[in-house]
């Protein structure tokens, strides 16, 4: 990414999703799974050629702990399945709630996610406003001077109000630790006490209506410029579904975290029935989720005799169940919203909202009035995906907020 920007300031945007977590530093972003699981009581000697480049390990956020974070540690989960599998589920069913945004694990994914989207931005940007420094002892400090770093944290629209205090009050603590890559060690000593934390669903909805830095588009060059207003903002997470009701005079009269139509309703409902029609006790949600992370979505099974082994394709039950969701989740659309007669547009942002996009655009095929689109704009010069709308949305929230915060104290000078 070439254009970037002008200033010192650092500004970071996290979308701690249910799926995956995604920063963004000062318009370079990274993304990984949201996996962390302690490793402090694993013989190092279990790690001996099994890294690889997705190897992430924090080490001494908390005194003498050691944390697997992102791919490599959902690949570890995978491979101890059976030997711990309650205290997964467990681990699991806590990390699928509002309040896994007060664990010390979250902690942990939220600040290795950061520090890993400054050691990016520091090895890709030529501005040097982030630079690594190495020690005599082979490991690098992030280095990032007397710049000002300003932290956004994107929440699911119904978790800010019970989990933002919470989350801002750590994360304006000093935050040493030690993250371990298969290429280097990094010595992190992050200030993050400059925070402002914003609703996923608006933050999606901020992207789509703003320029890089935050500022509204001309009013004819938006996704949602004037003609395709009233307009519905649908925001497909892991764990919610954000919705948001744009009104025909640009006010947002309508937004929540819906939890009836996201991911994980689709993977309980895969899971059930793969236990019904199987028999394999041993198939959840969480198992779901695994298996469509990787290439080969088969699941093996006896018959019911006990004899035979038989296999069943699981991406083909997800699509089933997801196209169950958009049809329920349509008509729930039709009946809030006068049968949908009066919007122009219905935006689709998020990882999910991937899935849902073209389900959606073929049951309102009927509604030809209504602009159905996957989020395409441009940021940094560059084609965004849908998953990192929230995101990348925040950004540009923060930097508005942060731009307007100081420009008006210049004035009162």
């Amino acid at each position: 990414m070439a254009v970037m920007e002008k200033d010192s300031r650092i500004f970071i945007a996290v979308d701690p999703g249910f799926d995956s977590i995604k920063v963004v530093v000062n318009g370079f972003y990274v993304k990984f799974p949201k996996e962390v699981v302690d490793v402090t009581d694993i013989d190092e000697s279990y790690f001996v050629g099994k890294k690889n480049n997705a190897y992430m390990k924090v080490m001494d956020y908390i005194s003498g702990k050691q944390h697997l974070v992102g791919s490599y540690a959902a690949t570890y989960l995978s491979e101890q399945k059976g030997k711990i599998a309650n205290g997964i589920e467990e681990s699991e069913r806590l990390h699928d709630t509002f309040e896994t945004f007060k664990t010390v694990e979250k902690q942990i994914l939220i600040m290795s996610a950061i520090a890993k989207g400054l050691i990016y931005y520091a090895k890709e940007s030529k501005d040097n406003i982030v630079n690594l420094r190495k020690r005599d002892d082979g490991v690098y400090e992030i280095n990032t001077g007397v710049s000002e770093i300003y932290v956004g944290v994107a929440l699911p629209h119904d978790a800010v109000e019970g989990s933002w205090s919470y989350m801002e009050s750590w994360l304006k603590e000093k935050h040493p630790f030690t993250l371990e890559t298969n290429d280097a060690t990094y010595a992190v000593n992050l200030d993050t006490h400059r925070t402002m934390s914003g609703s996923q669903v608006i933050a999606s909805l901020y992207g789509v209506l703003t320029n890089d830095i935050g500022e509204q588009l001309e009013e004819e060059s938006g996704v949602l410029s004037e003609s395709k207003l009233p307009a519905i903002v649908i925001d497909g997470g892991y764990l919610t579904l954000g919705i948001a009701h744009f009104t025909s005079v640009q006010l947002v009269d309508y937004s929540d975290s819906n939890l009836q139509y996201a991911m994980k309703n689709i993977n309980e409902n895969v899971a059930k029935r793969i236990v019904e029609e199987t028999g394999r006790q041993d198939i959840t949600s969480m198992y779901v989720k695994q298996i469509m992370r990787k290439k080969d979505h088969i699941v093996h099974y006896r018959g019911k005799d006990g004899k035979g082994s038989y296999s069943l394709d699981v991406a083909e039950y997800v699509s089933e169940e997801t196209k169950k969701v958009c049809e329920e989740l349509v008509q729930d659309l039709r009946k809030r919203y006068d049968d949908l007669l009066e919007t122009k547009s219905i935006v689709i942002t998020g990882g999910t909202g991937i899935a849902y996009y073209e389900h959606i655009k073929e049951l309102l095929s009927d509604s030809d009035w209504i602009d159905v689109s996957l989020t395409d704009y441009d940021f940094y010069n560059e084609k965004i995906t849908p998953d990192f709308a929230i995101v990348i949305g925040m950004y540009k929230v923060l930097h508005h907020a942060v731009d307007m915060r100081q420009k008006q104290n210049k004035n009162k000078r």
